[in-house]
């Protein structure tokens, strides 16, 4: 059994300074990851380019030691987060999934 977290940047490890994550909040993330097994996917606006899942991964990893092993599709500009969501985990059930772990649970960190 697998479990994800969704994980939005801003607003969750960005609360002060745009573009800056911030060690405390990357701390608390690494510590949810560590004591759940969960895997982390970009669900945040820093997945729209090449430059942004870079430096979200850059990051992370400086930050924390942490990694996201995939990221959700964009469907528009506009609010289609838990749509999109959705999609990525029919995907992972149907692609991925189905000869290897299941999806026991997953949350939205926004």
């Amino acid at each position: 059994m697998v479990r994800f977290v969704f994980l939005d940047i801003d607003g969750v490890l960005v609360t002060r300074r745009p573009a800056c994550m911030e060690i405390p909040q990357m701390m608390q993330l690494k510590r949810i990851i560590q004591e759940t097994g969960a895997r982390i996917v970009l669900s945040s606006d820093w997945r729209r380019s090449k430059e942004g899942r870079a430096e979200a991964r850059r990051q992370l990893e400086r930050g924390a030691g942490l990694r996201f092993v995939s990221w959700t599709s964009c469907m528009s500009l506009y609010m289609n987060r838990p749509i999109e969501i959705l999609r990525w985990l029919n995907k992972y059930v149907q692609e991925d999934g189905k000869d290897g772990d299941p999806v026991e649970s997953w949350v939205h960190l926004n």
